[in-house]
């Protein structure tokens, strides 16, 4: 096992626990969150938001890094099409950090400083706002585990049986 196959297959399993994270959350979660009467609705915002700020940054970070180590030890393959991909990955990955920190992390914050008894009034706004953001976000992340999973599914020839090995069915 090589380290370009350690690193690919640790962005796999961050990224897809990522995205498939934010993909359930977009259409279960989400949605039912808009329903939700104001009161609840930022007593499990902030439920949520406490449960995954500890966690997810490591993910976060773990993906990010194993990618970038992943394209370090393949840069002599630059122009092929797997590098390519994974570099896409990659900057999916990075541009929805950024839409989370820039975005949908900003409006978490003043979701947490709000006070149960003088909610404000465009709370349905801010709702919308930040429902939008997951969308997008969702998307980059389901974009960038997809774009992994072609690089290693379609252009990876290291995971291709050698002639020596014996496969019975």
């Amino acid at each position: 096992m090589t380290w370009s196959f350690t690193f690919r297959y640790t962005a796999i399993l961050m990224v897809g626990l990522l995205a498939g994270n934010s993909f359930a959350f977009v259409l279960g979660m989400g949605p039912a969150m808009e329903s939700l009467s104001a009161v609840t609705y930022l007593e499990l915002h902030r439920q949520i938001e406490g449960f995954f700020s500890g966690r997810t940054p490591i993910m976060y970070a773990v993906a990010i890094a194993s990618l970038i180590l992943d394209l370090m030890l393949q840069k002599k393959d630059w122009k092929k099409f797997e590098f390519i991909l994974v570099l896409f990955a990659l900057i999916c990955i990075l541009d929805e950090v950024l839409m989370g920190l820039s975005g949908s992390g900003p409006l978490t914050q003043s979701v947490r400083d709000w006070n149960f008894q003088n909610i404000p009034a465009d709370l349905a706004d801010v709702r919308i706002l930040w429902m939008r953001y997951m969308y997008w976000r969702s998307a980059l992340l389901v974009s960038g585990f997809a774009l992994l999973l072609a690089a290693t599914c379609f252009t990876n020839k290291s995971l291709e049986p050698s002639e020596d090995v014996v496969v019975a069915a």
